[in-house]
């Protein structure tokens, strides 16, 4: 239905559907008050943008400055992990010096041992160690012919009083060495 400049009886404006207005109907507004909370509707608005943009603007900044500490942070847990690993692979040759040399072992072959703790070093030390021990009496452990031919006396070569007098000169060539 169409709006009509007709007043009903009681003096109202029938409403845009054709129904009389209620006593709850604010009723027409004038076009000063109407102008007036438009402005303020779109100054609000202005001011709603300005301050999401502002919001926006403080957001990406946190970001950045977040992924700046983060990265910082990744670059800094990354260097006290490389520090741990070079701490534990000293440590670790340390610990094989000292199985090896505690069973007899040279240095040179130190590396070769097993093991993450000394207890697992000693043990595979004192494996080696029986393997570079010589099986027989009198006869020089492997690997201990230093000088053409010539080769140095075992522990318990020196221990045998008889076959010290028997190779003096082998006892006092080894001990110039």
């Amino acid at each position: 239905m169409l709006l009509t400049d007709q007043p009903t009886p009681d003096g109202q404006q029938p409403t845009a559907n054709g129904q009389q207005p209620t006593a709850t109907d604010p009723g027409p507004v004038p076009y000063a008050r109407f102008a007036e909370v438009n402005k303020q509707a779109k100054e609000l608005e202005v001011q709603l943008a300005t301050f999401q943009s502002q919001a926006k603007a403080t957001e990406e900044k946190r970001l950045a400055e977040e992924a700046k500490w983060k990265e910082l942070a990744e670059k800094r847990e990354q260097e006290l992990t490389e520090l741990r690993n070079q701490l534990t692979a000293a440590s670790l040759n340390q610990m094989r010096l000292q199985a090896a040399s505690q069973h007899g072992i040279p240095a040179d072959l130190a590396g070769r041992l097993i093991g993450n703790t000394l207890e697992e070093l000693t043990a595979d030390a004192q494996k080696m160690a029986a393997y570079l021990r010589p099986t027989t009496p009198g006869v020089p452990p492997v690997g201990s012919n230093r000088t053409g031919g010539a080769s140095a006396p075992t522990p318990e070569q020196l221990r045998d009083p008889k076959w010290v007098r028997e190779n003096k000169e082998k006892v006092l060539a080894a001990n110039q060495r």
